[in-house]
């Protein structure tokens, strides 16, 4: 098993604690046979711009096209607003 990260930004420093929820939804790939899906919460204290999602691939030795899940972002704390809500993982066909 390997991991992807997905980087999560604000667009500018926040002056107080921001945060976001995450979760994972599939694209082309199977959630728990190509990798491990995963939500919760993200929290951006003050002066702190990034924030990396980590998810678990589930390697095999099938040879397959690349295969894509989404992250979504929700749920925004009062002072903040989402720009993109959704990113996309592309796990490369020799995983």
């Amino acid at each position: 098993m390997s991991s992807l990260a997905l980087v999560v930004t604000l667009s500018d420093s926040p002056l107080s604690t921001v945060t976001v929820n995450y979760s994972t939804a599939p694209g082309t790939a199977t959630p728990n046979v190509d990798y491990l899906p995963i939500s919760g919460t993200l929290s951006f204290p003050v002066g702190v711009t990034t924030r990396t999602l980590k998810v678990t691939v589930i390697g095999d030795k099938t040879k397959e096209l690349n295969e894509t899940f989404y992250a979504n972002l929700s749920n925004p704390s009062p002072n903040a607003y989402l720009g993109n809500t959704q990113g996309i993982g592309t796990i490369l066909n020799d995983d």
